[in-house]
């Protein structure tokens, strides 16, 4: 991707699964830190697979910091994607601040009243 060589696998789903099956994931690893470097996709909610692999998009995760042990990346950087040339436009980024687990065994996400997609 973009120069760099990743550790790279291409998920898809069966029936039933998501909000589409048709929808593919290409995640590409790091192969120095074994964390998840970018991941690439499509949606197919509401059109085809032929319509949602005409506007792919990348997410490219940053700044990972240890939450309870674990590896979360808190920013999320948005660009459009082609399998031939890697990352293109940048579409926008979130930064995801005061994370923490719940001891609850159902978690919803509330976005905050500041909240707004960039890009999206």
């Amino acid at each position: 991707m973009n120069g760099k060589a990743f550790n790279v696998e291409k998920l898809t789903f069966g029936e039933n699964v998501g909000d589409s099956p048709d929808d593919w994931y290409v995640l590409y690893q790091n192969k120095e830190t074994n964390l998840l470097h970018a991941a690439s996709y499509i949606v197919t909610l509401n059109q085809s697979v032929e319509e949602g692999e005409k506007d792919p998009h990348a997410i490219v995760y940053n700044k990972y910091q240890k939450l309870d042990n674990i590896s979360v990346a808190h920013r999320w950087d948005f660009f459009g994607w082609r399998e031939t040339d890697g990352l293109t436009d940048t579409l926008g980024y979130a930064n995801l601040t005061n994370l923490h687990f719940l001891e609850e065994k159902e978690v919803s996400f509330e976005p905050l009243e500041d909240s707004k997609l960039v890009g999206l």
